[in-house]
């Protein structure tokens, strides 16, 4: 399960917590607000697309830069999980999109199953 918040009431989530195993305990939360600064007080915020002004030729090509962008990004940290053995074939698969609905969606469970993946070979580390 997967929870998005509103924490600071501005209109944009800022929080992501995920319980993993169904048991309704948070298994891991993560804020942008942790990530402030003075060059940038608000890190959630981001520009609103007016979807009457882009019209569809505009929207695809939005949706176009979006997905290639989330696709291209985890394939730097699935290669360097892949190379210390850390993948899973469920991964292996996710790290070839054939669409650009697929770099979208793929792109976005690469990273938090990679992230999972190395999270969980942390632990082990620091159990023994």
């Amino acid at each position: 399960m997967i929870k998005y918040t509103d924490t600071d009431n501005n209109g944009f989530l800022d929080t992501v917590e995920y319980d993993y195993d169904g048991d309704r305990k948070i298994d891991f939360r993560f804020s942008l607000l942790d990530y402030r600064s003075p060059t940038q007080p608000h890190p959630d915020v981001v520009p609103l697309v007016d979807t009457r002004t882009e019209q569809w030729k505009g929207l695809n090509a939005l949706f176009t830069r979006i997905a290639n962008q989330s696709g291209r990004r985890p394939l730097t940290v699935y290669r360097a999980a892949w190379r210390r053995g850390l993948t899973t074939p469920e991964i292996d698969k996710l790290a070839f999109a054939s669409s650009i609905g697929e770099r979208y969606d793929h792109g976005y469970w690469l990273k938090e199953k990679v992230f999972r993946q190395l999270r969980a070979a942390i632990d082990a580390r620091a159990s023994n």
